[in-house]
């Protein structure tokens, strides 16, 4: 329901008959000009507050530069400028829908952790506490996605249900990976761990089959869709989930601003079902 300025003239001689019929009498032209004045201002606010459905649009001089990690099938990249799979989808619908210019590029992880960290790279969808980029980036208000993470073993290797509980084995990881600041304690701990670093998890499986590690360390994801191509047997323990949110390098111009139009357009678009819809065929 809205009101014209016909309405609004006329509702304060409304409002001053009822005041008189219970007794209130004040002057009439000095009332009448201030509730005029006061619901005019009121009405006027009202309209611009619902107005905007998005923080305004930050000037952006160049597009903004989009990193993106090879984690199928979430994300897929065969080349810098070739990448696929639901997280990318999710970011081309949340970047058009705040009307933003962009580009995509691929990277491997720990150059684009400190891509991010220096501004290079500005935007991209992934955990919290990479020792690279905390405390240089900002953080959406909700995750977009959770990756699940899993410490694999070949069957008859005992079975460890924490990361803690690691002493002298062999532990295979991805190379350039932090998995959420997860692996900062054991490498600080002086207890023997030996680290196996794999440039993929293809590589990384071949190692555990061919007895070059004890465990593998990783997310379930990757490791699922290439047990799918090629069976093994395997067995495993579930970590720990870990939530991936938008994030911004702080070196980003205008980033507050930015960042809170991000948070608007993910929050219309979850609400809307549109999030879970994008990522349900990983639910298959």
């Amino acid at each position: 329901m809205s009101l014209s300025s016909r309405d609004m003239s006329y509702l304060p001689h409304v409002l001053h008959r009822q005041w008189r019929r219970y007794g209130f009498v004040l002057p009439g032209g000095y009332l009448l000009r201030l509730l005029h004045t006061v619901l005019s201002s009121l009405l006027l606010l009202s309209g611009t507050v619902f107005a905007q459905e998005l923080p305004p649009e930050p000037p952006m001089t160049s597009p903004l530069r989009v990193g993106v990690l090879h984690i199928p099938p979430l994300a897929e990249v065969r080349s810098p400028t070739n990448t696929s799979g639901p997280l990318i989808h999710y970011m081309h619908r949340l970047l058009q829908s705040a009307g933003l210019a962009y580009r995509m590029e691929g990277f491997p992880a720990r150059r684009l952790y400190r891509n991010l960290a220096a501004g290079e790279s500005q935007f991209w969808v992934g955990v919290k506490n990479v020792p690279e980029y905390e405390g240089k980036v900002l953080y959406s208000e909700q995750p977009v996605y959770s990756l699940h993470l899993r410490l694999y073993r070949l069957p008859g290797t005992p079975e460890i249900r924490q990361l803690s509980a690691l002493q002298t084995q062999r532990l295979i990881v991805i190379r350039g990976y932090s998995y959420g600041g997860l692996l900062e304690p054991l490498k600080q701990r002086p207890m023997g761990l030996q680290w196996k670093d794999a440039n993929t998890n293809y590589k990384a499986l071949e190692m555990l089959q061919l007895r070059r590690g004890d465990y593998l360390l990783s997310y379930a994801e990757p490791i699922e869709q290439l047990l799918q191509q090629r069976p093994q047997k395997l067995e495993h323990e579930v970590l720990q989930e870990l939530p991936m949110y938008l994030v911004l390098s702080r070196a980003t111009p205008h980033a507050e601003s930015l960042m809170a139009r991000l948070n608007q357009v993910a929050s219309d678009m979850r609400l809307s079902g549109e999030t879970r819809k994008i990522f349900a065929p990983l639910a298959n």
